[in-house]
């Protein structure tokens, strides 16, 4: 019987016991470990499946695999992965859509809640000893709040839902969704970013990183919102123009807060002054920034369900049987 190669490139490690039940003996996996793909061009010419986390797939590698069936992506986002030229090699991408939908709808409002309610700010004052609630103002209700969502997709629509329950006035913004399909989740159709940007108390990104969104939250984006508004993105990092921008933006006052999931560059740079000053806690930004390690996809359950999802389709693009959720069919 014929022995297949799967390359793993990061994200997930060793044990694989998830991909090896779901693939088979017939099935050597193998792991890579890193994420620059100059560093394992040679390595993945004799794979017949490439699983990729975090790794750049572009076309020095992609040339490489003349065996190759399949790409997956371990996620939503396939921006790292030049899936035209896969798709003009003959190699199918695909990703795993929705398998972390209610895991990033749950940080958002995490993220949501802990900034209206002062959560961070009020957890600091009792550990200075202050007891009193009058110790932090002002701080917010949610109810009858305008929450601006940013890309009503699957995630965005989840986050919708459950701003509903909190009572609040929902706004989306997104140019491939009609009217229609956001009265579904209680959302009016806003056509202008900046009206819908003027018209929030909370923003919300939930939008895919493509030419229209890379570097969307720029100078222009922050002087069209409303002041006082609170920023969140559990999205893509590189939505984002830069960390200048979002320390103008928390320095000035321009907006109130800010809770991310993902940065323009994983990890950060420790020394940019907006990084510095959030981890010196110092008293202009204390408390008014959230940060989590692009974590919002992560539960027990997500996790086993992406791993399990992904060798499913490795499996089947093995024994010649159709793929889902392939990406890049037009150029294939």
């Amino acid at each position: 019987m014929k022995k297949y190669n799967v390359f793993i490139t990061d994200f997930v490690e060793p044990p694989f016991g998830i991909e090896e039940k779901i693939l088979g003996k017939n099935v050597n996996i193998n792991f890579i470990g890193k994420i620059n793909d100059s560093e394992f061009l040679d390595s993945i010419s004799e794979a017949d499946a490439l699983m990729v986390g975090h790794a750049k797939i572009t076309s020095k590698s992609l040339i490489k695999m003349k065996k190759c069936k399949v790409i997956v992506r371990y996620g939503v986002g396939f921006d790292g992965i030049d899936i035209q030229v896969a798709g003009h090699s003959g190699i199918p991408v695909c990703n795993i859509p929705d398998f972390c939908t209610d895991e990033v709808a749950e940080r958002t409002m995490t993220m949501m809640l802990a900034l209206t309610k002062k959560i961070n700010e009020y957890n600091s004052k009792v550990k200075e000893g202050v007891w009193d609630w009058k110790s932090v103002m002002p701080v917010f209700s949610l109810k009858n709040k305008n929450l601006g969502i940013i890309g009503l997709g699957r995630i965005g629509s989840a986050v919708a839902l459950r701003a509903k329950s909190f009572g609040m006035n929902i706004y989306f913004y997104d140019p491939y969704k009609t009217k229609e399909y956001g009265k579904k989740f209680a959302s009016e159709k806003i056509g202008n970013l900046g009206v819908l940007l003027n018209k929030s108390d909370i923003i919300s990104v939930h939008a895919p990183l493509t030419d229209e969104t890379n570097g969307m939250v720029n100078p222009e984006f922050i002087s069209q919102i409303k002041k006082g508004a609170i920023l969140i993105n559990t999205a893509r990092g590189k939505i984002i123009e830069n960390l200048d921008v979002l320390e103008k933006a928390l320095k000035e006052k321009l907006i109130d807060s800010i809770g991310l999931d993902v940065l323009p560059d994983e990890p950060p740079d420790y020394n940019h002054p907006l990084i510095k000053s959030w981890k010196n806690n110092e008293e202009w930004i204390r408390d008014r920034l959230v940060l989590s390690p692009h974590a919002a996809f992560y539960s027990e359950e997500s996790f086993f369900k992406l791993r399990k999802r992904a060798a499913e389709i490795v499996r089947k693009a093995l024994n010649g049987k159709k793929l889902e959720n392939v990406v890049n069919k037009k150029y294939l």
